[in-house]
């Protein structure tokens, strides 16, 4: 009897351990976690108030908000009447900042660019000041550099705010595909595209075979020695480098020729025929393109794979599979089908 007693005290103990889960719960904390990270969440409007959904629709966080921008690594900024802070994508408060504050940049590579007193700086995701606010200008890090002005000039810095190309430029892109487009003086029909280690190229508009020849550049003395030594390559091709924000992306750029926007490759090569009224650059797959005024979207042999009868500039690029459309106040997202996920709300 005892020994029966004594199994069965054994059984009923293996049995009450087996119902007591405590990795469950750390699995739960654990999937937070990871969801916090990696979530893609997307700002929506709804009854005047701004709140995010996922990417199939689904509101995560609900519209309470008088102002709301992108989620980017992580974070968004969001305002409310008494406060402009941080959250993440759970809807906790990471950190806050002065409410006359304007909105800081996208965060990148851990940081994001802060407009304080007509200065810009950068700070990290605890709000903390990285990089002291002595710039005219800065966009959000890429390939470990950011786009910085001083005075009237273009520059790129690295995250310890140590200067890598100087500031020398009239404009330029953030850097893309490991390259960046910068032009060294306003009057510069072409741009000129450079590496982080600052070798050069430019593509030269051919008239004879309606391509670009891509040509190396040794140093800044010979830039005007070579476009002219091809300078009789563009006669009668009117034709030149299209770029905006972006140097390459995804391997292509649009170009200008004749009043129609197509692409070429890193070759100088056309890869889609010019044939467009504008062409944005490629994201996710796609670049969003103008027809006759109208919004559409290309895939990179060309083809129209979304029209909208919306304005080209009520589109945006696409961003974790999802472009936001918005018009006449209202805020909508249709994915690559070009259907809405998110119908167009005020």
């Amino acid at each position: 009897m005892k020994r029966f007693i004594l199994i069965l005290t054994i059984l009923l103990v293996f049995f009450l351990n087996l119902t007591y889960q405590p990795a469950s719960k750390a699995k739960t904390t654990n999937t937070l976690s990871e969801a916090n990270e990696s979530v893609e969440l997307f700002p929506i409007k709804q009854n005047g108030k701004w709140g995010y959904i996922d990417k199939i629709g689904q509101i995560i966080i609900e519209p309470k908000y008088l102002a709301a921008q992108p989620f980017s690594d992580s974070l968004a900024f969001v305002r409310t009447a008494k406060h402009l802070k941080a959250i993440d994508s759970l809807g906790n408060t990471v950190f806050k900042l002065p409410l006359a504050s304007n909105f800081p940049g996208a965060y990148s590579e851990g940081l994001a660019p802060f407009l304080v007193d007509g200065k810009y700086g950068f700070i990290d995701k605890n709000g903390k000041t990285i990089l002291d606010f002595k710039y005219d200008f800065a966009a959000p890090f890429s390939d470990g550099l950011a786009l910085i002005k001083i005075g009237d000039k273009y520059g790129f810095i690295d995250k310890d705010g140590k200067t890598v190309i100087e500031p020398q430029f009239s404009s330029a892109t953030s850097f893309s595909d490991g390259l960046v487009a910068v032009r060294f003086s306003k009057t510069d029909q072409q741009p000129i595209f450079m590496d982080k280690d600052g070798e050069m190229t430019i593509y030269i508009p051919n008239y004879l075979n309606k391509n670009f020849v891509k040509k190396p550049i040794p140093t800044t003395n010979q830039i005007n020695d070579i476009i002219n030594s091809y300078s009789n390559l563009s006669t009668g091709f009117n034709a030149k480098i299209a770029f905006d924000s972006r140097a390459f992306s995804e391997n292509l750029i649009s170009v200008k020729i004749n009043n129609q926007y197509g692409y070429i490759n890193k070759e100088g090569k056309i890869v889609i025929e010019p044939q467009f009224s504008y062409a944005d650059a490629f994201s996710n797959g796609l670049a969003q393109i103008s027809l006759r005024g109208k919004c559409a979207f290309v895939n990179e042999s060309g083809t129209i794979v979304i029209n909208t009868p919306y304005h080209y500039y009520s589109c945006s690029r696409f961003s974790s599979g999802l472009a936001k459309i918005q018009t006449n106040g209202q805020v909508g997202y249709i994915d690559k089908n070009g259907h809405f996920i998110w119908p167009l709300t005020n």
